[in-house]
This record gives C-alpha cells, sequence and structure tokens, in this order.
C-alpha cells in the first residue's frame, strides 16, 4: 500500500513537472488536421492562413496550424523563390504588427516559425528564482498540503512532439471530436498547476472507516496560463446543458481586470482571473456549502489581503525547496476513509528541480513503522529491477524514442530507509521526460 502512495507520488512529479504542459495546437498534427478541413496545403495557402485576422476560434486554430505546418517544413519553405515575401508576413506576425490575437499566441508561433527558417533555437526562457512562490501565494495559510507542477519547456516540448504522433492511434472519431472543440474555444496553454488542502471550520458530513467524523476539507486550485476566455464562455454556455445547471457572471476587480466566476453545479466554484488564471475551490466533505466563499477567499489573497500558506504550517518546509522547484508534492495527507491503514504515507516531502541536462527528482515519504518503511524500500528496488528488465525486452519494439534515457534513468536511482521514512532520489534527462507520454501511448495501444 505504501509503495503505490510513493509510486504516485513519481509518476505525478515525473509526467506534470517535466514538459508534458504545453499548448493545444502543439498537439495537433497538421496534416490529418488541414485534410480533415479540406484544405490543400501550399506555402501559399499555409501563408494565406497565417496572415488571417483570428477573430473567432476556428480561424485563430486554422492560423497557428498553418504556422506549425510552416515550422516543420522549413528546409522546403527556404528553397521557394518567395522565401522573401513569406518572411516578411512571418516577421510582422512575430512582431505583433499582423494578425494577433489578444493571446499572443501567433507572434510565438511565428517566432518557431523563423526559428526553424534560421536553424536556430529559440531563447530559454529563465524563470525567477523560487518561482514557485509565486503560484502558492494565492492559498490559505492554514494549508497543510500543497502541489505545483510547472512547465518549463522552450520549443515545441518533445513530449508534446511525440503526444502529436501518436494521434493516428485514437480511437475513430476522438480525433475529429477533439478537433471541434479547440475550433470552439480556441488555443489553451497550461503553464502551471498549484494546489492546497486546508482543514475546515465546517464539521464533515459522513464517517471515516474507523468509526470517527470525517473532518471537512477546503481545496484551492490555481490554473496558470492563457486563452481567450470570452470563446470559453460563450463555448460553456452553448453546452450548458451537457454540464449541467449553469450561472456565470461577469464582472471586473478594482484595476479593471475581468473576472468571470462559473459555478457549474453544486459541488465547486470556478473563476477566471483574465486570460491568464483560473480559480477553482470547493469544500469536501460537507453538503450544502457555498464553494463562492473559497473563491473570494483565493482573491482577497491574489490582492494582498490576508496572510497565505507561505507564511503557515508549510512555511519552514517550503523553505527547504531548491531554488529551480519546478514540481512538488509537499506536506500532511489529510485522513480519509481510504486512507487509514497505517501503510499509506502520512506526510510527504518532494520535488523536482531544474537540472542541466533534465530534472532531479527527490521525495521522502513518512510512514507508519520503521518496519514498513524498510518493506517499502526493498519493493521499490525489487520493481527498479522488474522495470530495467522489461525495458531491455522493449528494444526491439519500434516506435519508442530514446529507450536508453529511461533505462539510464532507471539506473540513477537511489533508495534509502531511515527509521520510519523512506527516500529517493533520481536523475532524469531531458529525452526521458519526453519519451514517457509515448512510451504510455505504445504500451496501452492508444488513450
Amino acid at each position: 500500500m505504501a509503495f503505490v502512495g510513493l509510486s504516485e507520488v513519481f509518476l505525478v512529479l515525473l509526467m506534470f513537472g517535466g514538459e508534458t504542459f504545453t499548448d493545444a495546437v502543439s498537439l495537433v498534427p497538421t496534416a490529418p488536421y488541414f485534410k480533415s478541413r479540406n484544405v490543400e496545403v501550399s506555402h501559399d495557402k499555409l501563408i494565406d492562413l497565417a496572415g488571417q485576422n483570428p477573430s473567432d476560434p476556428k480561424t485563430q486554430i486554422l492560423q497557428l496550424v498553418a504556422l506549425k505546418a510552416l515550422a516543420e517544413d522549413s528546409a522546403k519553405l527556404k528553397e521557394s523563390p518567395k522565401i522573401k515575401e513569406y518572411r516578411a508576413v512571418l516577421e510582422a506576425i512575430a512582431q505583433g504588427k499582423k494578425a494577433k490575437d489578444r493571446t499572443g499566441f501567433a507572434p510565438e508561433y511565428a517566432l518557431k516559425a523563423l526559428a526553424a527558417l534560421d536553424g536556430k533555437p529559440l531563447p530559454m526562457k529563465e524563470s525567477p528564482a523560487r518561482d514557485f512562490e509565486q503560484g502558492l501565494s494565492w492559498f490559505p495559510k492554514e494549508a497543510i498540503f500543497a502541489g505545483q507542477f510547472a512547465n518549463r519547456a522552450t520549443n515545441a516540448s518533445l513530449s508534446g512532439r511525440y503526444l502529436a504522433e501518436s494521434w493516428d492511434k485514437l480511437p475513430e472519431g476522438i480525433a475529429e471530436q477533439a478537433f471541434g472543440v479547440i475550433e470552439q474555444i480556441g488555443n489553451v496553454r497550461i503553464d502551471r498547476i498549484s494546489f492546497a488542502v486546508a482543514p475546515s471550520k465546517l464539521e464533515g458530513d459522513r464517517f471515516l472507516a474507523v468509526g470517527k467524523r470525517s473532518k471537512a476539507l477546503e481545496i484551492f486550485v490555481r490554473v496558470t496560463g492563457r486563452l481567450n476566455t470570452d470563446w470559453m464562455v460563450a463555448y460553456l454556455r452553448k453546452n450548458a446543458d451537457n454540464v449541467g445547471k449553469l450561472k456565470i457572471d461577469e464582472t471586473k476587480d478594482e484595476n479593471g481586470t475581468e473576472l468571470t466566476a462559473i459555478n457549474p453545479h453544486d459541488h465547486l466554484s470556478l473563476m477566471y482571473v483574465g486570460d491568464a488564471e483560473l480559480m477553482i475551490a470547493a469544500y469536501v466533505r460537507v453538503r450544502y456549502a457555498d464553494h463562492q466563499n473559497l473563491v473570494q477567499k483565493m482573491l482577497g489573497l491574489r490582492s494582498g489581503k490576508g496572510d497565505n500558506l507561505l507564511k503557515g504550517p508549510l512555511s519552514a518546509e517550503l523553505k527547504k525547496l531548491p531554488e529551480k522547484t519546478t514540481a512538488l508534492l509537499v506536506g500532511t495527507i489529510p485522513e480519509s476513509d481510504w486512507l487509514t491503514q497505517k501503510e499509506f504515507p502520512k506526510h510527504v516531502f518532494s520535488y523536482l528541480k531544474s537540472a542541466p541536462q533534465g530534472r532531479d527528482l527527490f521525495a521522502e515519504v513518512t510512514l507508519g513503522s520503521a518496519e514498513i518503511a524498510e518493506g517499502v524500500a526493498k519493493d521499490i528496488l525489487a520493481s527498479q529491477k522488474w522495470a530495467l528488465g522489461a525495458l531491455d525486452g522493449l528494444k526491439a519494439m519500434p516506435g519508442i524514442p530514446n529507450l536508453g534515457a529511461l533505462i539510464a534513468t532507471l539506473e540513477s536511482l537511489q533508495v534509502q530507509a531511515n527509521e520510519t521514512k523512506v527516500s529517493v532520489r533520481l536523475a532524469i534527462s531531458n529525452d526521458a521526460i519526453a519519451t514517457l507520454p509515448a512510451l504510455m501511448f505504445l504500451i496501452r495501444g492508444g488513450p
């Protein structure tokens, strides 16, 4: 049981702290998409689509996929007799002088196309030291458990490329359905997901398996990225019958930033803050609570009203995190009716940090006894041996890139049991991170 909990910590940090987050268009395969839209692909046509004003979501998607296709075909594009004309259009889009959308995706995609033409990588965007603290700053100081997963990809992420190449494995009709959705909401990008769990003053409404009443909890989630909120709200209104009771309130804060509160049903509340932030909040283990109270609490902390979790019970552990942390899970795991067994981790301190060639993972869990901890450490090492054997058997399977990188990552595993704690260290290369989604698709035969 404890090993299951620890392995889930690994999976969450690896999948969400590397290059997994990206924008929707980067996952769209250009050729199948244009074929499904009956678009005859040529350099002239792609430039024409790229230069159109993205006044609606479908036009934006066509524009961005066209820019992506131009980047992918840069070798042939640069040999075109019309390259100067094409380049002038791309430069105008990259500078925001032509076909700019309010979310700024078009200039970014045009820059990628120009970089591909020049054979140069896009410059890396360095995040401020301890940037994770800003992501956690909208949560209350009473929080006892928190997590964050931030995207640090530079160019179109490798994992995104492998996912895009796996569209042909999707069941029939799923790709078309996905294309239809993004053509209604426009491009969406996720840069960071943060969350926190805090005890609530409200009394829980059920009993745990051990016979005592559960404690109500407050769940806070903050998603940072980019989207056109107007298009998303229009999509939600259009499909309100499919998402249940829907109430949407649009206001502005004291600085004029648009606030869009959405209450889809009785179990949670959401609020978009401009085009860059989404807040989600809910009470759990309690009925008939006004979840909007929690969204307002986050909104107050955003404005600097009150103390956030950086000054609460988690502050000491958060200060121990490395400056270049890109993913973290820290705190006491809230008691639940399915976490009452002594084998399950009681406390977690884990992070993923940037390294020169990838990421370094550290995870430490506190268990019920030294005996359990020793057993978990042995189970992890046994699983390492099994996984290395399984990967060795996959060497003959075509379509798995950088398999050697995954093997090297597993071989770097270090495990230590110290009284009731088990700690793990792992050095993960960028190639290994990028290969994980492709490996999962191939093994499962699709999503």
